[in-house]
Parts: structure tokens; sequence; C-alpha cells
């Protein structure tokens, strides 16, 4: 429901770009602004995809290799069941050691 409230939004935006521009230099056909409105609006949503993707991708890779969440520093400990996790990976990462 809340992506369909997006659509119908972005559909609005579109439009209201379309009639301010088509007003402001009639000459331009509107087929072309709007063209270039929804190719510009997928552009940007290609980007978005991609830096949220990459965002999680990497802090992924940080939660792998030991770290924890930026927000965290400002408290004086660790997040609630982080040592336990930390405690489970080590031994696990021992009984690797020991079986090969």
């Amino acid at each position: 429901m809340k992506t369909l409230r997006w659509i119908v939004l972005m559909l609005f935006l579109i439009g209201l770009v379309l009639a301010i521009a088509h007003a402001l230099m009639p000459a331009f056909a509107l087929s072309e602004a709007a063209a270039y409105l929804v190719a510009a609006a997928l552009a940007g949503a290609v980007v978005l995809l991609a830096v949220i993707v990459l965002s999680l991708r990497w802090r992924a890779w940080i939660w792998r290799q030991g770290g924890t969440d930026v927000q965290w520093l400002w408290f004086s400990e660790d997040p609630p069941g982080l040592p336990t996790v930390r405690q489970t990976r080590q031994q696990r990462a021992e009984q690797r050691r020991h079986s090969s």
C-alpha cells in the first residue's frame, strides 16, 4: 500500500513539474519533458537503490569483521547480546582450528 502511495506521489510531482515547465516554456513539448522527467526519476531510483545495497553490504562486512554499529559508540558498553555472539564466534573459530 505504501508503494502505491509513493507511485501516486511521484506521478503527481511529475505532473506538477510538467505543468510548471509548460507554463514557463510553452514551446517545449510536454511529451519530451515527460520523457526527461521519467528518465531522471528512474535514474534517481537506481542510484538510491545502489546506495542502499552498498551501504548494507558495507555494514554487513563490518559486522562480520567483529565491528559494532557506530551509533553504539555513544554508549559505555556493547549492545545487548553482542558479547554472547562474539564468544560463540570465538568458540567456533577455535573448534575449526582444532579440527583442521
